[in-house]
């Protein structure tokens, strides 16, 4: 395709054609040998794509020379890029994605000499929440767990919503993450290509005790020293693996994430993950797949496809009689353009059902909610705000939405208050409604219409 002249190799493959010359020599590719190439794409459609490997480097006039005629689009692995694609720390194409993406959005020449990935440093949402038990505040909070692997969320989005049979579609792929870098790229192009809320959920769990929190750079942050975790939990044996669950909503569907890490033997060893698992749910299969396709080949999962969710696996039961609930802790909403303005959307409470042989009649679905007797605090959504600092006279539990998401169970108990005692604004007593007092002033304002009705409406009818 490139006569008279010779060319190395032809590529073809995901919508892309690739013009390759492949350079193993100990000199740096010149301006020369960029010339070269471009006479050759000269000779071909202006969809080729020229492409330098070089097990040397490149000059720095070469580099100017490619940045500055951009008519037909070169680009160039040096030897460690090379290298990093040998030892499969590296995808292809991701990284010809992103070499295009830096010459036509910004103009210059990208190479990647680390194991850093490339949405490495996207920042990710913040959360507006934190838990707030004994006047101290944290993104998390730990509780004693027996053989349990479910996770508590303040949402559960429902996909199956005026979908008669199906709950619609999912999208399962599995990752070859190793370490915690790779977890925040990943991280980082999920926040980028579809983006993240500041509320999703993550669980931790290991031999006898969780970690429930929100965030997703909560999360990360969490996971960077487990042995500061086990110590504030005074545990005294751990098992060699722990389990993490991420679970958000995603686009108009839910997105869950399962990995597992192994923990170093001694606080300075470091942590490895393995047998990590993605799965997204939506309502249906997107008319625009390209987001999704684009995904499955930056993880290395271009077979995947998505699959029909029969059933409706998301179910709501509420207690016959409301539960008393031992709160230890609240869950608080900030806002950073509102100074003094904070609001308990949730609650950390002792749970009622811990190690209780059997849960209460309307909450037995076919074993789907065991975990929740193994687990000693739950994490609550409160359905009725109140401002922090509201004294109520007592919270109540008024039942349990769960959801199988395929590699983790997602429950989410909620509850309301009985009544205000005192307010935050005022400090002053809050008077409740006296029945006997409203039904007086329904029957006087019924009164005062039918004299309205009977008193004559003109001036002649009055003078009469």
């Amino acid at each position: 395709m490139a006569r008279p002249r010779q060319t190395d190799i032809l590529a073809e493959g995901n919508d892309l054609t690739l013009l390759i010359e492949a350079k193993d020599r100990k000199r740096v590719v010149d301006v020369g040998d960029v010339d070269d190439l471009r006479a050759r794409l000269g000779r071909t459609t202006q969809d080729v794509i020229g492409i330098i490997f070089t097990t040397s480097a490149i000059s720095g006039p070469a580099i100017k020379e490619i940045e500055s005629d951009r008519t037909r689009e070169i680009l160039v692995f040096v030897a460690a890029e090379i290298e990093l694609l040998r030892e499969s720390k590296a995808r292809l194409l991701n990284l010809i994605t992103k070499k295009r993406s830096e010459l036509r959005a910004n103009g210059r020449v990208w190479f990647r000499t680390g194991v850093d990935g490339e949405y490495l440093h996207v920042s990710l949402p913040r959360s507006t929440m934190e838990f707030v038990a004994a006047q101290r505040t944290s993104s998390h909070f730990c509780s004693r767990t027996g053989f349990a692997h479910a996770t508590f969320s303040m949402q559960i989005p429902d996909t199956g919503w005026g979908n008669p049979g199906s709950d619609g579609v999912q999208l399962s792929l599995s990752l070859s993450l190793s370490t915690l870098e790779e977890l925040r790229d990943l991280f980082g192009y999920l926040h980028y290509a579809f983006g993240l809320s500041s509320s999703g959920s993550f669980t931790i769990h290991q031999s006898g005790s969780c970690w429930q929190g929100i965030g997703v750079a909560n999360l990360l942050k969490v996971l960077t020293d487990p042995w500061s975790r086990y110590r504030a939990a005074s545990m005294e044996s751990m098992h060699h693996t722990e389990d993490i669950t991420y679970f958000d909503e995603f686009q108009n569907g839910w997105l869950v994430l399962y990995t597992r890490q192994r923990v170093p033997d001694t606080p300075r060893a470091h942590s490895f993950l393995y047998d990590t698992h993605v799965c997204i749910q939506l309502p249906g299969v997107p008319v625009d797949a390209s987001p999704y396709l684009n995904l499955c080949r930056y993880v290395g999962n271009e077979w995947a496809d998505f699959r029909t969710v029969a059933g409706h696996p998301c179910r709501t039961r509420r207690l016959k009689k409301s539960v008393k609930l031992d709160v230890v802790g609240t869950l608080v909403r900030t806002y950073d353009d509102r100074d003094n303005d904070r609001w308990i959307v949730g609650l950390i409470a002792r749970n009622p059902f811990y190690r209780k042989k059997r849960l209460p009649s309307e909450l037995e679905l076919r074993g789907e909610l065991n975990d929740l007797m193994q687990i000693e605090l739950i994490f609550c959504d409160l359905k009725d705000h109140i401002e922090e600092g509201d004294e109520i006279d007592q919270y109540l539990l008024k039942g349990v939405e769960t959801m199988d998401a395929q590699y983790a169970q997602i429950i989410r108990p909620f509850g309301t208050w009985n009544k205000i005692i005192k307010r935050v604004r005022d400090r002053e007593p809050v008077r409740q409604a006296d029945p006997e007092a409203s039904l007086r002033t329904i029957r006087r304002d019924l009164r005062l219409k039918r004299l309205n009705r009977r008193r004559p409406t003109s001036r002649s009818a009055s003078r009469k």
